[in-house]
């Protein structure tokens, strides 16, 4: 079980979500009485997904009591995210949110000064302080990773699209190649009716030397990227293959690639967008 605490503006909510994105089930903003029944909880093994919360300056009459019921607390960690007053100051005026302690219309640095004391008791407790001031979310990413002592990476989740250029560009794409190059199966009268998914049309392209190199060199491509992806723990990549229509050479060249990619050890799902158009 995690804790998640720290300063506004620290960045406790992408804290929370990259939790979310590695299998927690994180609370936010819980109100204070019913903290020790998610703790007792928490510690009891009744949940099937590991557990996060936020806790922090909106439950400001239980921070005390939580602080000492947590020294209590076994198999748990508390992680405290950490800025200085002017990279606080900054990503407030970036972002134009009020702060949560300016009930008053004190001003963005008072409030600052105010939580850090609402806070002190958990800062003097954490099993982790992370210090955010040089760190996008990316590098957050990173830390909490890290922390959670993922020992490999998770490989993307990939997807092939294959689609026609005259239909539109799809919207989720990552990585888009052309492949209008390629001789169009279209115009060939016993072929026009018929699909990449049928034979006779992988035979023809396929029997073409530029998509041979095509598939050749992307494949490559295709396995020096992936790992780099996984690394930077991207979780989803969409490559698009695209020609004229989206029913003949993109279709032949996403199988291909599928294919290709699976004998090397990469899973990928497959959609044909325009196949039926």
């Amino acid at each position: 079980m995690i804790a998640l605490s720290g300063l506004s503006g620290a960045g406790k909510s992408t804290a929370a979500k990259i939790l979310e994105d590695q299998g927690y089930f994180v609370v936010d903003n819980l109100p204070a009485e019913l903290l020790s029944k998610l703790i007792e909880l928490g510690g009891g093994g009744q949940q099937k997904r590991p557990l996060a919360f936020v806790i922090d300056s909106r439950n400001a009459e239980g921070l005390e009591a939580f602080a000492a019921d947590w020294k209590l607390i076994r198999n748990a960690q508390l992680w405290f995210l950490e800025a200085t007053d002017p990279t606080l100051l900054k990503r407030f005026q970036e972002t134009r949110r009020p702060h949560p302690m300016d009930t008053q219309g004190e001003g963005v640095l008072p409030s600052i000064e105010k939580e850090r004391y609402l806070l002190a008791p958990l800062h003097r407790i954490a099993d982790k302080i992370i210090e955010t001031d040089d760190l996008s979310p990316h590098d957050l990413r990173t830390e909490i990773i890290q922390l959670l002592g993922a020992k490999k990476p998770i490989m993307p989740k990939v997807r092939l699209l294959s689609f026609g250029f005259k239909h539109g560009l799809p919207s989720e794409l990552d990585l888009c190649f052309d492949v209008r190059f390629i001789q169009n199966p279209y115009f060939v009268e016993s072929l026009k009716a018929l699909t990449g998914l049928d034979k006779a049309v992988k035979d023809f392209v396929l029997e073409t030397p530029s998509a041979n190199i095509f598939l050749r060199k992307t494949v490559d491509l295709l396995k020096f990227l992936l790992p780099c992806y996984m690394q930077e723990h991207k979780s989803y990549l969409t490559i698009a293959i695209g020609c004229t229509g989206g029913r003949h050479r993109s279709v032949v060249l996403v199988q291909e690639i599928a294919q290709k990619l699976e004998r090397a050890g990469f899973q990928a799902q497959i959609t044909h967008r325009d196949l039926k158009v």
